[in-house]
């Protein structure tokens, strides 16, 4: 059982059917699928979030959508898509998005666009092979990665001004800049 809990000045809930949610609530349904907002890359990404505001925003291996979820909360107006290659995970955030009143795109492809600003917690492997993808957007929030494998990362987004590095534990979290927008 996962007891609800806050991340800056949201209150993640795990979704049991009877909650109220009241604004910076993010209600998660999470069944078998990655993204209870437990997790130190998790609360790295949603710390960070909340300061960049963006009209296009990609959630990338979506899980429960908290992440964009989180951001919607912050920004409801915002354009938002999820993205997972799991059709399970693209199903529930659909299901999160619904129970928190927000709307987005959801799909297991990435959509041929720009996006001001991705957000992706995923392993650093995944996001060493999303590398040529993440070039054609302004802003990236990447995180699941180690303290240890900043520096690796940082060698794959050459392109990328570095803005900030949040540290939680052994884990960290970048956003970088593409020079092509500075």
């Amino acid at each position: 059982y996962i007891k609800p809990f806050k991340v800056e000045d949201l209150t993640i809930i795990p979704y049991s059917g009877k909650e109220i949610k009241k604004k910076y609530d993010v209600l998660i349904q999470n069944g078998e699928v990655f993204g209870t907002g437990h997790h130190e890359t998790t609360k790295i990404c949603i710390t960070l979030l909340k300061k960049y505001p963006a009209s296009s925003v990609l959630d990338l291996g979506c899980g429960t959508g908290i992440l964009g979820i989180s951001y919607l909360e912050y920004f409801p107006n915002v354009e938002i898509d999820f993205m997972d290659i799991d059709q399970s995970a693209v199903d529930l955030t659909k299901v999160n998005l619904s129970l928190n009143r927000h709307q987005g795109f959801c799909s297991t492809q990435l959509l041929d666009k720009s996006y001001e600003l991705v957000l992706a917690n995923i392993l650093l492997d995944t996001l060493i092979l999303y590398k040529e993808f993440f070039i054609q957007h302004k802003i990236l929030i990447l995180s699941g990665i180690t303290r240890d494998q900043e520096k690796e990362l940082l060698v794959h987004f050459p392109k990328f001004q570095v803005l900030e590095i949040v540290r939680l534990q052994d884990w960290s979290g970048c956003v970088l800049k593409n020079e092509r927008f500075i």
